[in-house]
């Protein structure tokens, strides 16, 4: 039988290898601090629930709740934007 532990652990491995390859084109920095980043709060919302709240009902709404692994990406992209967009007004002027 799998403990909760260990069915965690197997389903945020599976989501973090998914947001890695949304990730895929991103530099490593950038990549490594958002699964860091990630990681840190897959953790902490796995660790406030009681054990007997460590079910696998709970642990896939943990996941929803982080939402697509495309959004990542997505916010990787309008960050990107956003610096590309103020570093041609410094050009402009």
């Amino acid at each position: 039988m799998t403990s909760p532990r260990q069915q965690w652990n197997q389903i945020c491995n599976d989501y973090l290898a998914k947001v890695k390859d949304a990730l895929r084109h991103a530099a490593e920095h950038e990549r490594q601090q958002i699964l860091d980043e990630v990681t840190f709060h897959l953790e902490k919302r796995f660790e406030e629930l009681n054990p007997d709240e460590q079910t696998w009902e709970n642990m896939q709404n943990i996941i929803t709740d982080l939402g697509p692994v495309e959004d990542y990406a997505a916010l990787l992209e309008e960050k990107s934007t956003s610096k590309e967009i103020k570093r041609n007004k410094t050009i402009a002027f």
